[in-house]
C-alpha cells in the first residue's frame, strides 16, 4: 500500500480509511468470485504534516468471519494510486451472518517465525472481541517518505461489504540529517513498541488494544540516507523517556526527539521527531488577545490545533488576532463544542462562555484554518472536530427584481431547513421578491410584511395568493428561509451577520411612489359595515398596494396614483390588520383601468358586494 502526503502546517493525523463488508443474506458458491469494496478518506497529521493514504497495486487484505477464523486474503484491483478499491477472491468463502473482520496488509509478511512467511495467522473471536496475531519488527525496512508496509496495521469491521479502516498503529516521522548515511533507533521504557502481540478489537465500540508479550522497547532502522524523511510504525501505548537517535558512522549520535517522563502513543497519530533534545514548541501565528488588547498570549501548535492553555476567563472578550485577522465566534459558547468563528472585529472580541465555578481555568483550541474553535476545561482532552460543512444546493430560490424574476438558488446550511442565498445583491431600493421551488410558482413563499429592514426578520407564508415582499434599502445581504419546526421565517442580515442578531419586524414599510394625481372610492353601505377599512391595489407595472383614508370624514376615501401603474382593484379590508394583502381582503371591485379622461371618483354600486360594478366621476 503506497501513500501519498500533502503538507499542512502543524496538523494532527488520524490515519483513516474506510472499510469493507458483505451482505450476510447473500449466498455464493464455492470458488466463485467473492468482493469486498474499501475506500480511504484523507486525514490529517500530527504537529505540521498532511497525509493522504492511497490504496495501490498489489494491496491485500485478509478478512475472517466467526465461521472462518482461519482468514481468506482478498486481491485488490487498484492499478494505480485510488481512495477507493475492491477486494477479491476466488478461494473458498462463505458469506457471515456475524460480521467480517478485516486487516490490512494481509499478514502473510511478517518476520519468519511470526508466522511463518506465507502463513496467514488464525484469529479467534469471543464475547464481542476478535483478537488477531501481529508483529512490528525490531529492525525495519527503510521507505523514503513512507514506512515498512508489513507493520503499519489497519482494521475494518461490518456487517456487509462496505468496511470503514481505522488506524491500527502509531507512526513516529523523521528526517536523518547524519553527514553520512547511517542508523537511527528508537528507544523507550515501558510499553512494547514492538515484537509479537495480539491486536483486540471490539465488535461493540469500535476500540483498538493491544497484549504484547516480551519486553521490545527499541526499533532500528538500518541504511537511512541523509536527508530523506521516514516513519517508524509502533504498538500503541503509554511509554517513559523515549528518544530517537541517528548514528553516522564514526560520527557521535545525534538526538531528533528525546523526552523524559510519561508519553502516550496513540493509533492513527504520527508524531515528528525534530533536531532537538526535547519536543518541539511549535509558536503559533495566532495571539489571544484578552481585555481589549490589553493582555495577549503567545499560542502554540499541538496536534494541528492553534492552542491557548490555561486560560483565565474574564468579562472583556476575546479574539485570536495574528497581526492582520482577528477571528471570534460566531455565538455564544458552548464547553466542549466545536463552533464557527467569523473575521472580524467585533464590540465584545467573543461571546462569554458559561464556566461554572470549577473551571475557571480553560484551554482554547482554535483550528489550524481558524475557522472553527473549541474551549474545554483546564487539562481536558479536545473533542475531535467535526468534519467541514459542505453546503448543496437547492431547489428553492429567490426570484425577483433583482435577477429578472430568475432563479438564485438557496444553499443548506448546517441547520437543517435552513436555507441560504449569500451575498445577493438588491440594487433598488423596495427590490421585490418571493422564494419559489424548482423555478415555478406551485410551492413559494412571501410575507405579508413590505419593505424588511437590514438585520431583521419577518414571518413567512406559502400562500400563494400573496403579493410580493420587498427589501427596505438596496444592498448585498445573506437571505435565509427557514423552515425549521415550521417557523417560516425571512431573514435579511448584511452579508457575513449572524441570523442570530436579527429581530423581527412586524410592520410593513410603504414604498414612495410618485404621484400621478389622486383616485378616490365611495363605497356602498354593505362595504361600510364591521368597520371596515380600505385599500388600492395597482398593477400592471409590478404590484403596489396603497391605503386609503378619509381624513375629512366626508365618506370619500382616497390616495395617490403610483406613477406608471395603469390598472387599479378597491379593496374592503380586514380592519384587524394593517397589512394589505389578498388574504386579509374581504370584497373587491373589477379589474379597473385608471381613468385618463379626467374622471377620478369611483362609486360601488348599492347592494353590491364582490365585482358588483360602479361608476367613475370627477371630484
Amino acid at each position: 500500500m503506497k501513500k501519498f502526503y500533502s503538507l499542512l502546517v502543524a496538523a494532527a493525523m488520524v490515519m483513516g480509511a474506510t472499510s469493507c463488508q458483505k451482505d450476510a443474506a447473500e449466498t455464493v458458491a464455492t470458488n466463485e468470485p467473492v468482493s469486498f469494496t474499501a475506500t480511504l478518506n484523507n486525514t490529517r497529521t500530527e504537529l505540521g504534516e498532511g497525509n493522504k493514504v492511497m490504496w495501490n497495486a498489489d494491496d491485500k487484505i485478509t478478512i475472517y468471519t466467526q465461521e472462518n477464523t482461519a482468514g481468506v486474503v482478498f486481491d485488490g484491483d487498484a492499478t494505480e494510486a485510488a481512495a477507493t478499491a475492491t477486494f477479491t477472491t476466488t478461494s473458498e468463502f462463505t458469506p457471515s451472518a456475524t460480521g467480517y473482520l478485516a486487516v490490512y496488509p494481509e499478514l502473510k509478511w511478517n518476520t519468519p517465525t511470526y508466522p511463518p512467511t506465507g502463513v496467514v495467522p488464525a484469529a479467534s473471536y469471543a464475547d464481542g472481541v476478535w483478537s488477531v496475531p501481529v508483529h512490528i519488527g525490531v529492525e525495519q525496512d527503510v521507505v523514503t517518505d513512507g514506512w515498512d508496509e508489513k507493520y503499519n496495521y489497519m482494521v475494518a469491521y461490518s456487517q456487509d461489504n462496505k468496511l470503514a479502516f481505522q488506524a491500527a498503529t502509531a507512526l513516529i516521522k523523521f528526517t536523518y540529517t547524519g553527514t553520512q548515511d547511517g542508523i537511527v533507533t528508537l528507544t523507550a521504557e515501558g510499553a512494547n513498541l514492538a515484537g509479537n502481540a495480539t491486536l483486540n478489537y471490539n465488535t461493540a465500540d469500535g476500540s483498538i488494544s493491544y497484549t504484547t508479550t516480551g519486553t521490545t522497547t527499541e526499533i532500528s532502522l538500518f541504511g537511512c540516507v541523509t536527508g530523506e524523511t521516514y516513519f517508524i510504525p509502533v504498538f500503541p501505548g503509554k511509554v517513559t523517556n523515549f528518544a530517537v537517535t541517528g548514528l553516522s558512522t564514526s560520527y557521535a549520535p545525534e538526538t531528533y526527539i528525546g523526552y523524559d517522563g510519561e508519553f502516550e502513543f496513540k493509533a492513527g497519530k504520527i508524531y515528528k521527531a525534530a533536531a532537538s533534545d526535547v519536543p518541539q514548541v511549535i509558536p503559533s501565528p495566532y495571539v489571544l488577545v484578552t481585555g481589549d488588547m490589553a493582555n495577549q498570549s503567545q499560542m502554540v501548535i499541538e496536534e494541528g490545533y492553534h492552542v491557548a492553555k490555561g486560560v483565565s476567563f474574564c468579562e472583556s472578550g476575546y479574539c485570536f488576532f495574528d497581526g492582520m485577522n482577528a477571528y471570534t465566534a460566531t455565538k455564544e459558547i458552548t464547553l466542549n463544542e466545536w463552533q464557527a468563528t467569523k473575521n472580524g472585529w467585533t464590540e465584545d472580541f467573543m461571546a462569554l462562555v458559561p464556566f461554572a465555578s470549577n473551571w475557571d481555568l480553560a484551554d482554547i483550541y482554535l483550528s489550524e484554518d481558524a475557522s472553527m474553535m473549541c474551549v474545554v476545561p483546564a487539562g481536558a482532552e479536545v473533542p475531535a472536530m467535526p468534519e467541514p460543512f459542505v453546503p448543496e444546493q437547492t431547489l428553492w430560490a429567490i426570484s425577483g427584481e433583482l435577477n429578472n424574476w430568475g432563479d438564485t438558488f438557496l444553499y443548506t446550511t448546517e441547520t437543517e431547513g435552513l436555507l441560504v442565498a449569500q451575498n445577493v445583491t438588491f440594487e433598488t431600493d423596495y427590490s421585490e421578491f418571493k422564494f419559489r421551488y424548482d423555478s415555478n410558482w406551485d410551492q413559494q413563499y412571501t410575507s405579508e410584511v413590505y419593505g424588511i429592514e437590514a438585520n431583521k426578520w419577518v414571518v413567512a407564508d406559502n400562500t400563494t395568493s400573496l403579493g410580493n415582499t420587498s427589501v427596505l434599502t438596496a444592498g448585498t445581504y445573506d437571505v435565509y428561509l427557514d423552515t425549521t419546526n415550521n417557523n417560516n421565517k425571512i431573514y435579511v442580515v448584511t452579508a457575513g451577520s449572524a441570523i442570530e442578531d436579527a429581530v423581527e419586524q412586524t410592520v410593513s414599510n410603504q414604498k414612495p411612489v410618485e404621484s400621478a394625481g389622486k383616485l378616490y372610492l365611495i363605497p356602498n353601505a354593505n362595504w361600510k359595515i364591521d368597520n371596515a377599512r380600505f385599500a388600492a391595489y395597482f398593477f400592471g407595472n409590478g404590484e403596489h398596494w396603497l391605503d386609503m383614508t378619509d381624513a375629512d370624514s366626508d365618506g370619500c376615501y382616497e390616495c395617490e396614483i403610483p406613477e406608471g401603474y395603469p390598472n387599479v382593484i378597491f379593496c374592503r379590508m380586514n380592519p384587524n390588520t394593517t397589512t394589505n394583502n389578498w388574504n386579509n381582503k374581504w370584497n373587491q371591485t373589477a379589474d379597473l383601468t385608471v381613468p385618463t379622461d379626467g374622471t377620478n371618483c369611483y362609486t360601488v354600486t348599492e347592494g353590491t358586494w364582490d365585482k358588483g360594478g360602479g361608476t367613475w366621476s370627477t371630484k
